[in-house]
């Protein structure tokens, strides 16, 4: 192998290397409080809903992860007419 595919390998490893490091370093610090604030961002901008969590939030990042949410209300912003869904006490997602 050449000298310049061995700088550009090592760089382009280098970067995943520090793309993978700054990605642990910004999801880390992030508790629970704030994924329900990127939920209820996401679905206004993305979906076109307002989704309310009053109740508490809880993510669980592991081998398999799941989401527990609680005393959710959904709006349609873009429709005065539509009535908030019953989603019950207690919402849980999970993957399989």
């Amino acid at each position: 192998m050449s000298r310049a595919k061995a700088i550009i390998l090592a760089s382009i490893a280098a970067i995943v290397l520090c793309a993978a490091v700054l990605t642990i370093f910004v999801l880390t610090p992030i508790d629970d409080r704030h994924y329900g604030r990127i939920v209820t961002w996401a679905s206004k901008h993305f979906a076109g809903l307002q989704v309310t969590m009053e109740g508490p939030f809880l993510v669980a990042l592991s081998s398999e992860p799941f989401i527990t949410a609680s005393k959710i209300r959904i709006r349609d912003i873009s429709n005065e007419s539509f009535k908030d869904p019953d989603l019950g006490s207690q919402l849980y997602i999970a993957t399989d």
